[in-house]
């Protein structure tokens, strides 16, 4: 299995398992020309809060793991609510977007703030929730425990909605294979913060991560897709669905 495809992988689980996530590490060690917290996109999930945008303040905290189990899936959106509420989760979860995305299923899944020895320093539990429209590519809601402050940056738009600001930004990954040779154009999209490149896939392969994310009652939220053709008012209009 490539470097792309263990990604792809670990989307569509939601949340990665210790397994999944100790394949991606090794194949970040060996094969991923940088790999760097703040832009992260799948590896978020078991390594950040946010999508993209986050810098995590200095603390014991060094490093994030987080999982979830498919067994474990909710198809039922009235229980998948009650489990909302018991997490303390202050906003809404919407059946249907306004948009046409429609809730398919959630889970609720686990995280852990590690220290630089790899114990866990804080504990917490996560609700991913993923939504699906006919022609489309699927919606993933991720609602995750603060055990720091953040601060973000390099975001490519702000809005504020009923107080809290919501941060949008596009992340583009290209995929290349083992013996690919960078380009010049490649060195200095290397230098960009919305763009990352990594080795281990058949052939090349560009793909874009869209999505917004914000923090509300101690609590980080991040709601993304992969190519999607979604504008930027429509993300923020479901961001304030979120909040209603």
């Amino acid at each position: 299995m490539d470097y792309k495809e263990i990604y792809q992988k670990a989307v569509d689980e939601l949340t990665p398992s210790y397994e999944l996530v100790n394949k991606v590490k090794g194949c970040k060690e060996k094969k991923m020309i940088k790999f760097s917290k703040r832009k992260v996109v799948v590896v978020a999930l078991a390594a950040c809060l946010l999508i993209g945008t986050t810098v995590f303040a200095a603390g014991q905290i060094t490093s994030y793991r987080s999982w979830s189990r498919a067994n474990d899936e909710i198809e039922d959106y009235a229980t998948a609510c009650e489990k909302a509420v018991e997490l303390d989760i202050q906003t809404k979860i919407p059946e249907q977007l306004s948009n046409g995305y429609v809730f398919e299923s959630a889970t609720i899944g686990g995280m852990e703030g590690l220290d630089e020895n790899g114990n866990a320093v804080a504990k917490g539990k996560s609700f991913n929730a993923t939504y699906t429209k006919d022609g489309c590519p699927k919606l993933r809601l991720f609602i995750v425990p603060l055990f720091e402050e953040v601060e973000h940056t390099d975001y490519k738009e702000c809005k504020e909605i009923n107080g809290t600001k919501v941060y949008y930004d596009e992340i583009t990954y290209k995929f290349v294979p083992p013996n690919y040779e960078l380009t010049e154009e490649d060195k200095q999209n290397m230098e960009r913060p919305d763009y990352e490149i990594s080795y281990g896939s058949d052939e090349v392969e560009i793909m874009v991560s869209t999505g917004i994310s914000f923090i509300k009652g101690q609590k980080g939220y991040n709601m993304f897709c992969w190519d999607g053709d979604m504008t930027t008012d429509e993300w923020f209009t479901m961001a304030e669905e979120l909040m209603q």
